[in-house]
């Protein structure tokens, strides 16, 4: 659950009409290289770097999240596609794996974006972050001070882009802010363009656990195979190397009940094992 104690403070970016459209110059190289990396394993590090040189940023994470009609975006969990910045790549990984697998559900700013379509900003700042632990854990430990979430929801489907900064950077500015909303108009179609011809096998069976957890995530989204939001975070564990006990201390739940989770995800999947998980997780179904 988000902490209690009012609303975080954050910096919504008002409707186009009444904020200026800024021209961005864009150097075509590096847009160029972006496209050409849809649909591999190099694409988020190919759309950071094209990010980084249109407004001053350390990271970038995205994610995507599908809500069937009939369905309320609370019950639902996002795919994480990936993340890439200025920090080593395993220490970033391991940090934004373990938010989606631990923090994701106590994270206020997913229920304070606005969901509504077209395309959205929030900014934030660590310091107004009041769940201590979350805090510590994500944006101390990736020395994060301050976030901008840029978001788009079309047809059931929402992608969020979180564009980070360390402490050598200034907070955001309006300006800014609306310079990062103009750039979703080119980025995010390349992120559905992405999401329709990104193969499924992006590591083999020994790439780092948060590969593990991204490929999971893509194959499930490709092939719309509906997990349960529990289902999902204790897959998401269990590939990490985490084991039931490990589960079922994090969420509050019996073994027994966390074995139930991973029965029901085994015959979604036809599957019999985490090995199988796994596996099932890296096989190319292109």
């Amino acid at each position: 659950m988000p902490p209690q104690g009012g609303a975080i403070p954050l910096t919504m970016l008002p409707p186009m009409p009444t904020c200026p459209n800024p021209v961005i110059e864009l150097r075509p190289e590096q847009l160029g290289r972006a496209i050409a990396a849809t649909g591999t394993h190099d694409f988020i590090r190919r759309l950071s770097e094209f990010l980084i040189e249109l407004v001053p940023i350390d990271a970038v994470t995205v994610d995507v999240l599908r809500t069937p009609a009939g369905e309320a975006a609370a019950d639902a969990l996002p795919v994480w596609l990936g993340s890439a910045g200025n920090a080593p790549q395993d220490h970033l990984d391991a940090v934004i794996a373990k938010y989606y697998s631990v923090y994701y559900r106590r994270d206020p700013i997913n229920d304070a974006a606005p969901c509504g379509a077209g395309i959205h900003v929030v900014q934030r700042s660590a310091g107004s972050i009041r769940d201590e632990e979350f805090r510590r854990n994500v944006f101390d430990v990736a020395d994060i001070h301050d976030e901008s979430v840029l978001s788009r929801q079309h047809n059931g489907v929402r992608f969020s882009v979180s564009l980070t900064r360390s402490r050598r950077l200034p907070p955001f500015s309006i300006a800014e802010l609306a310079r990062v909303r103009r750039i979703g108009e080119l980025i995010f179609p390349l992120l559905d363009m992405h999401l329709r011809t990104a193969p499924t096998a992006l590591a083999a069976a020994s790439a780092p656990c948060a590969s593990l957890v991204m490929t999971l995530g893509l194959r499930l989204a490709r092939e719309h195979v509906r997990l349960s939001r529990r289902e999902l975070e204790t897959c998401q564990m269990l590939i990490s190397g985490r084991t039931i006990v490990d589960v079922a201390q994090a969420f509050e739940l019996s073994p027994t009940t966390v074995k139930c989770y991973l029965e029901r995800v085994y015959a979604k999947l036809g599957i019999r094992s985490v090995r199988e998980l796994r596996a099932w997780a890296c096989k190319d179904a292109g």
